[in-house]
Formats: C-alpha cells, structure tokens, sequence
C-alpha cells in the first residue's frame, strides 16, 4: 500500500496527449462559434497553468513540446488583431488576464525548470540515456522560452489592454495596476534568464513598441504612486542597458541621468549607483558608433551644483563608480563655473587635492 506522504508518480504521457488535444481545441476556435471559443480559450490557459503547477520537471517539458505557445499566438492574433471581435469589455479584459497569468507561469516555471536541468546536468549522471534526455529536455526549454517572441507577445497584448484601441470601462487603475505588475516580472524574468545566458537578439524585439510600452508602464506607476525612482522598472532597465539596448527616445536616458545625478536626495543609493552604470554603458556605445543618432546622456545638464556633486562622490562605496563619476568631473574642469564651485568649497577641494596622491583618482 501507499503511505499517505509518497506522491504517486504523474502519468506524464497521458497528460501531455491531453494538452496535444487542447491544442487541436484552440486551431478549431476560428470554426467555432464565438462565445464557445472565447471559453475554450480560457479553460486552455487554465489547463495548462494547472500543469505547471506541479513543479515536475518531465511534465513541464513534456507540456511545453506539444506546440502549445504556437496555438496561443494563433488564438491571440485571431481574437485580437479586431480589438471589436470579443462580444463584451468584461469578456474582453478576462481574456488578456488570464493570457497574461498563463505567460507568467509559462516564463517563471519555464526558468525555475531550466535551472534544475542544469544543476542536474553538473551533477554526474549515472546513465547516458540521463545526459540524452537533460539535452533534450533543454532544447525544449531553450525553444520555447523564447526571449524576442515572448517579449513581443508581451508588447502586443498589452497593449490591447491599455493602448486605448478599444474603450474599457472595467479597465480602473486597480485593475491596471495588477495588470502592469505582472506584465514587469514577467519581463524582469525574460531578461535575467537572457542575461545569465550571455545576451538577447535585440533586433528581434519590436524595439520601438516596447520601449514606448515600458514608458507608459512607468509613466503610470508615477501617478499612481507619486515615486520616481522606480526601483522595479530601474532593474529592468539595467538589465536591458547591460544587454546592450539601444534606447530610440531619450526618455529612459534622461531618467538614468536625473536619478545618478539630479539633487532630490541627501544620501546615496543603489538606484544612483544602478543609473550611473547605465549611463556610463549608454555613453560607451555612443562613442563606438560616433555616427548613431541613438539619444545619449549629457550628465552636465543635470548636475547643478558641482561641490555638493563631490560631496556625493564620497558617499560611493564602490572605487570603481568614483573613478567614473571622478572622470567625469575632470572633464568638466575647464568650465570656470565648475572651477568656482568647487574652490569655494573648503571640503570639495580638499577631496580633489587629497586625491590628487591616489593611485586610482590621480590618473
């Protein structure tokens, strides 16, 4: 008999050939009558989120190979490219929900997956037929979380909820909110997976609709909550910039520079340390492509006073963002305004003085 704590093993091939009858539900939908299919479509998402649930591995891989993700960019172009094809707004919001519940786990799941396989492929292995199906199971993993085509999909429907296409009377900034959150982790997860595995194919990403998306996301947070350093929204933008984005707009620039450089605050920061190194990035591609028309960042536009800049320089724990934003400093040196500041400052001169002997700074 079974003891009442061992869990019985799942029947994986059974359920994966269930989930491949669901995926041959959702290509019928365009045939189907509409309000039948706007609920399969639902129970579909619902169906495989409750299989990723379990944590199994096996199963998780075997749910992802049976082209279930292709079906759902079908089913999403048919009922979406006509933002009028969905009978009602309630219905109509309930669909973009429930899609977005599904991506996330897809991603989430798909990554906390794809680090078991490779912890268990650094392990050793007994058999041969374990190293075939960990490879195999990778590939799986790798083709379907997908970072461009994920990323995209992620663009498009949300942009369906709040792109204004369609008039949403349930849509309120409560809803929104929840909405907007997931949408970020689910992005914040995309890229730290794309970032651990070395880079993502920018050129893949609908880079112009996704920038503009990340910048109503953040527009909105900062109505909504009146904080403009977004820490959420700055990780993901980290992550981006070290990925070698290239921002179209200089929206996000400014925003790295106002919060490096600009004097709402008294003390230092992460976020400051974050928004530098984004800048010095930022700057660092534009001086290798001199003929680019990508936005930069013109730091000596933001700071306003050059002493209190030096006081800020001392509060950096790291030697290596002094060293930058000391580089910077110097370079402004000719100004005479900068000159002025900083010699009426009794500690801000003896800062530049004193590191005039350091063997980092006085380069």
């Amino acid at each position: 008999t079974q003891s009442p704590t061992e869990r019985r093993e799942l029947p994986v091939d059974d359920l994966q050939r269930m989930v491949i009858a669901v995926v041959r539900v959702l290509k019928l939908i365009p045939r189907l009558p509409r309000a039948v299919g706007e609920r399969m479509l639902v129970y579909a998402y619902r169906i495989v989120c409750n299989l990723l649930s379990f944590g199994d591995r096996k199963l998780f891989c075997a749910t992802m190979d049976t082209g279930f993700l292709d079906a759902v960019k079908m089913t999403f172009d048919f009922f979406f490219r006509d933002v009028f094809k969905i009978s009602t707004t309630k219905e109509y919001i309930f669909i973009l929900q429930n899609l977005l519940l599904f991506l996330r786990n897809w991603i989430t799941s798909g990554c906390k997956v794809e680090l078991g396989l490779k912890q268990l492929a650094n392990n050793s292995m007994r058999r041969s037929a374990d190293e075939d199906e960990v490879a195999r199971q990778m590939k799986v993993l790798d083709r379907c979380l997908d970072a461009p085509g994920l990323l995209n999909l992620l663009t498009k429907m949300t942009f369906k909820m709040a792109g204004g296409e369609r008039e949403l009377p349930e849509l309120d900034d409560d809803v929104l909110d929840a909405f907007y959150n997931d949408v970020l982790v689910t992005v914040r997860t995309l890229l730290k997976r794309s970032d651990a595995k070395g880079s993502i194919l920018w050129r893949q990403v609908d880079q112009a609709d996704y920038e503009r998306l990340l910048e109503q996301i953040k527009e909105f947070r900062f109505k909504r909550y009146a904080v403009f350093e977004d820490e959420e929204m700055l990780n993901i933008l980290y992550l981006m910039t070290k990925q070698a984005f290239m921002y179209q707009r200089s929206y996000f620039p400014d925003f790295f520079m106002q919060v490096a450089y600009g004097d709402q605050r008294e003390g230092h920061t992460l976020m400051q340390d974050i928004a530098a190194v984004c800048c010095a990035i930022i700057a660092s591609q534009n001086s290798k492509d001199a003929a680019s028309d990508a936005p930069t960042v013109n730091i000596a536009a933001v700071v306003k006073n050059h002493a209190k800049f030096i006081h800020q320089i001392q509060l950096v724990p790291d030697p290596r963002m002094q060293l930058w934003h000391y580089r910077l400093l110097v370079g402004w040196s000719m100004r005479p305004p900068v000159l002025e500041e900083i010699s009426a400052d009794a500690a801000a001169l003896k800062y530049v003085v004193d590191n005039l002997s350091d063997k980092l700074l006085g380069r």
